[in-house]
């Protein structure tokens, strides 16, 4: 593990952080990362022990360590959420997400849920689904947006008993292949067959 302890947030009367990430990460997702939080302090934001912040979809926990602020991610396996010292993960999936929207031709921009949001999922959706479509609406407080649906399914998903309503954590645990398509916006909508995706806009005048 790599950890990063940084020298220039004191100038803006704000503690300094402690960075920790697996040696894999990237000194350019280190140093976004570390903007972000320059970025905050500047505009106002105290971090303090104690507290979470959203970065990307990702939630980080704050905690205090010799005077330092040090950061803590979800371990991605627990359900309730245990927590491991880094932010590897978060950033790994904060770019994962990027990446995808950055591939697509036109200008979109992105629109990260939190992991404490919820979606909703057809009741004959497994993590061994080979045919299947994410779509996303319109946000409401803790509900993401977004739905995944079977394409092969002969439900009615418009009857709620075929749906089901789980966390995004819970859904970045199970179903991890579909991580990086949850910062697109909801004017997009995503097909998975077996290992062939497709992303096709809902208006036809759009090209992607």
């Amino acid at each position: 593990m790599q950890t990063l302890f940084t020298n220039d947030f004191c100038k803006l009367g704000h503690p300094e952080f402690i960075i920790c990430t697996e040696d894999d990460i990237l000194d350019k997702d280190i140093e976004g990362f570390k903007l972000y939080l320059k970025e905050s302090v500047q505009q106002g934001t105290v971090f303090s022990s104690g507290q979470t912040l959203q970065y990307g979809s990702m939630i980080i926990r704050i905690n205090d360590q010799d005077g330092f602020l040090i950061f803590e991610e979800p371990n991605m396996i627990d359900i309730p959420v245990q927590w491991n010292l880094g932010i590897s993960c978060t950033l790994k999936i904060f770019n994962l997400q990027n990446c995808v929207l950055n591939k697509l031709k036109g200008s979109f921009e992105k629109n990260f849920p939190s992991i404490r949001q919820s979606l909703f999922m057809g009741i004959d959706v497994d993590n061994t689904s080979k045919d299947i479509f994410m779509e996303r609406s319109d946000e409401d407080n803790n509900d993401s947006g977004w739905f995944i649906g079977n394409s092969l399914s002969n439900l009615s998903y418009d009857n709620y008993k075929n749906i089901k309503c789980l966390s995004l954590y819970e859904c970045y645990i199970n179903f991890p292949h579909l991580i990086k398509y949850f910062s697109l916006p909801k004017s997009l909508l995503v097909k998975i067959c077996n290992d062939c995706v497709e992303i096709e806009s809902k208006d036809p005048r759009v090209i992607i």
